[in-house]
């Protein structure tokens, strides 16, 4: 883990929607919370200038800003140059992607190598499917429309480090969600939120975790 004499971890948040992952992290690293002292949130963007992750992280003090997305027209990957601009002078030890809905490519992912792990980005992201499944968007629809067709019994959220390709990358952590008949889907969802705010937080304290020689 980090270690508690150190500075605390400085971790940036991009987020999409309403934050409730981000709020997740946010209790983490309050006073009393799993990652206080050892981490704290540096600064939070999104490309939706209405998401309520802005208004949560500007209510706890923590720096929040929109970052325009690139129109059809422009270059994407200088539009991640430009993010990765951002972000860098912040020297952050995490990026975490919470929520987020764009593609990363390699112009911003290159920009923040993790140190003890060659050829790694010190870059996590949260998705709500088991790992190698449901990559993509919907992963939570497409997952209870094949529980009602009894092709899945289970789904469940993972969160793995970022890479080129989408939702693939090493896997930090996971966590298993069962989907019993008769499971509505406002339940099922529920239980993967939760899921999902269990596990963002104990995969950013397995990032910090020492290295295995």
């Amino acid at each position: 883990m980090i270690d508690p004499g150190s500075a605390p971890a400085r971790i940036v948040v991009l987020a999409s929607g309403r934050g409730t992952n981000l709020q997740a992290l946010i209790d983490a690293t309050a006073p009393g919370g799993p990652l206080a002292v050892r981490a704290k949130i540096v600064a939070v963007y999104s490309h939706t200038p209405t998401a309520l992750a802005l208004e949560r992280a500007r209510r706890y003090g923590v720096p929040a800003q929109f970052v325009a997305p690139p129109k059809k027209h422009e270059d994407r990957a200088a539009w991640d140059v430009a993010l990765a601009d951002h972000i860098a002078h912040l020297e952050p030890d995490l990026i975490v992607l919470a929520g987020w809905m764009r593609i990363l490519g390699p112009a911003f992912i290159d920009r923040f190598p993790d140190p003890r792990h060659p050829g790694r980005a010190r870059i996590v992201n949260l998705h709500p499917a088991l790992p190698g499944e449901l990559p993509g968007t919907d992963a939570i629809e497409q997952a209870f429309a094949e529980a009602e067709a009894n092709t899945r019994s289970e789904s469940g959220v993972m969160v793995h480090v970022v890479v080129p390709e989408v939702d693939a990358g090493p896997v930090i952590a996971f966590e298993r969600v069962p989907i019993a008949q008769g499971t509505s889907y406002e339940a099922f969802e529920a239980a993967m939120h939760a899921a999902e705010h269990r596990l963002i937080v104990a995969a950013v304290t397995a990032f910090f975790a020492p290295v295995q020689a």
